[in-house]
């Protein structure tokens, strides 16, 4: 087989549940108002071979992915670092993640008939291959905002700063949204990949088991092509980053800072809900229309792993797993098992000589263990600092104050060596 030849398989299908399941911090529930799925999507090229699952959920995890192999076995010559599982990130989500039950509980019934089913469209994906060709679409919006605002707070009854959760429209951000279309050398369109940098967290009814905008948006596209094709969303470095979404104040401490800043983060209306998701649909149709094409070579995909107590000062198990995917133009697809914060892609583009249209973020693999902060947010605080590690089961634990070139160095070395044009490599390291 030509190393130019890129072949492609794609498949979709719907997680039903019997039994209640939870969502984000809410009780279990059987009440739904948008279907959850799992969209698949397989590349080869030559003896490169990589599986992407775009999965409706809170989190994904690695025990998914070694339940989903042994289902696989040796059917298709799928290895376990050929499989890379995307949440959504999506907080009307159920979870497939049994770590953090202080956030989102696990139904391990509803968690093992997502594993046949997500093994089930990697087989229909890897049988449908066939030969395909990529456009590549950009486009920038003002749907999105920095969480992290240094303010006013107190410690006991004394005043001080700290970085609040708090809209901060001067704080950094990525705009871009970027996608791929996967077409047959007919035309005919077989799937499409996008990417976005903003959590999830817009969809207004509690309660509820909802895909949030991830879902809409792919209902609107789909409607508006005729066409139900796998659509796989990407979350990006979205660790600091929400939707441009605001409410009134419903307590002392709401009207506090809406008072001191003018705006504050609460559910929309349902309507606001609907208009924010046209106004992002809108950019990804704008994004579609002026995709072009972008040629596929020497794909190659490499992975390493950073133990956590190289980044955290009390010792917990697991790690941090890290990805680089190259040869799809002259991007790189940067990937992480974290709630990576944005400053990242500003931080590791020198390094690679990479832009926005070359450098793809994207959050939320497997195992997510908690958040990715730089150094400087490290020096600031804040919930994704130090107050979420509770919430993720990792108690009171602290990053390490200068830690971040641990996380660079590997990540663009990974990089670098996925540029090279030898088989894909692994690295445990």
């Amino acid at each position: 087989m030509s190393q130019t030849v890129l072949l492609a398989g794609t498949a979709k299908a719907v997680l039903h549940f019997d039994e209640p399941v939870a969502v984000f911090q809410q009780d279990a529930t059987l009440v739904q108002t948008g279907e959850i799925e799992i969209n698949t999507l397989i590349f080869q090229q030559g003896e490169e071979l990589v599986c992407f699952v775009s999965a409706d959920a809170l989190y994904t995890s690695i025990n998914v992915r070694e339940a989903v192999m042994r289902i696989l076995g040796n059917s298709i010559p799928l290895k376990n670092e050929h499989l890379i599982l995307v949440a959504s990130h999506s907080h009307n989500a159920p979870t497939l993640d049994d770590s953090k039950p202080h956030l989102c509980k696990l139904n391990p019934a509803y968690k093992d008939n997502a594993v046949k089913v997500i093994a089930a469209t990697i087989i229909e994906s890897w049988n449908n291959k066939q030969q395909v060709k990529l456009t590549f679409g950009t486009d920038t919006n003002n749907l999105l905002v920095n969480r992290r605002l240094k303010t006013w707070g107190r410690t006991g009854v004394i005043p001080v700063q700290k970085v609040k959760m708090l809209p901060n429209s001067s704080g950094p951000i990525d705009n871009q949204l970027r996608c791929w279309m996967i077409n047959t050398l007919a035309g005919e369109k077989l799937g499409i990949i996008w990417n976005y940098s903003c959590h999830p967290t817009a969809y207004p009814k509690e309660k509820v088991v909802h895909p949030d905008f991830p879902g809409d948006v792919r209902n609107l596209f789909r409607k508006a092509i005729h066409k139900d094709i796998p659509v796989l969303f990407f979350s990006g470095f979205l660790g600091n980053l929400r939707p441009a979404l605001y409410g009134k104040p419903t307590s002392i401490k709401d009207l506090f800072y809406f008072l001191l800043h003018g705006k504050i983060f609460k559910k929309p209306s349902l309507s606001k809900y609907n208009e924010w998701c046209q106004s992002l649909y809108a950019s990804l149709k704008r994004a579609i229309d002026n995709t072009k094409s972008i040629e596929v070579n020497n794909l190659r995909l490499v992975r390493t792993t950073i133990s956590l107590k190289t980044i955290l000062k009390e010792p917990v198990p697991g790690s941090l797993e890290l990805f680089a995917l190259s040869g799809i133009g002259k991007q790189v697809f940067m990937m992480a098992s974290a709630e990576v914060l944005v400053e990242y892609q500003n931080l590791l583009k020198p390094h690679l000589e990479l832009d926005n249209d070359t450098l793809i973020p994207i959050s939320c693999v497997n195992t997510v263990f908690g958040y990715l902060p730089c150094d400087r947010h490290i020096a600031e605080g804040g919930y994704e600092v130090e107050l979420f590690m509770p919430w993720f089961s990792l108690g009171s634990n602290e990053f390490y104050s200068h830690m971040e070139h641990d996380v660079i160095d590997p990540w663009v070395a990974i990089a670098r060596r996925s540029k090279e044009t030898n088989k894909l490599s692994v690295n445990n390291g």
